[in-house]
């Protein structure tokens, strides 16, 4: 009865060590689909930069791994972008994740209730592929 009790307890703990690995995590992050993926050649050293919409939230969730400026922001056009570029003298792919949630948007009331009512706007994923050129 101890062997069995012995076994069960082994094989509960190795089943838990491994679902809480950091691999297994990151597996499970990297299989969620983008709701939107882009694919874009950017010349070595030069700037990438993507509109993500006219207002709202920019937020990068998962780095690039070889860049000099990797951000979200706000441009001086007051659009909502992330901009890019590569290490110097980095060669190869890239890549980075963001979400974007645009602003919600005030309406007015057309039902039996009173008051302002916001539209919420889901949030939506963005992964770009950079393929960082000569």
């Amino acid at each position: 009865m101890k062997n069995i009790v012995a076994a069960a307890t082994l094989f509960c703990m190795i089943a838990l060590v491994q679902s809480c690995s950091k691999k297994s995590q990151v597996n499970f992050i990297d299989s969620v689909q983008p709701d939107q993926l882009i694919e874009t050649n950017v010349p070595s050293g030069q700037p990438y930069t993507f509109i993500a919409g006219p207002s709202g939230t920019l937020t990068v969730t998962r780095q690039a791994s070889h860049f000099q400026v990797s951000q979200a922001g706000i441009d001086e056009k007051g659009l909502v972008v992330y901009s890019y570029s590569s290490s110097a003298g980095y060669v190869g792919a890239d890549e980075v994740s963001l979400a974007y949630s645009p602003v919600a948007v005030a309406t007015e009331n057309n039902s039996s209730c009173s008051g302002t009512h916001t539209n919420s706007v889901a949030s939506t994923s963005i992964k770009i592929r950079l393929n960082v050129t000569k």
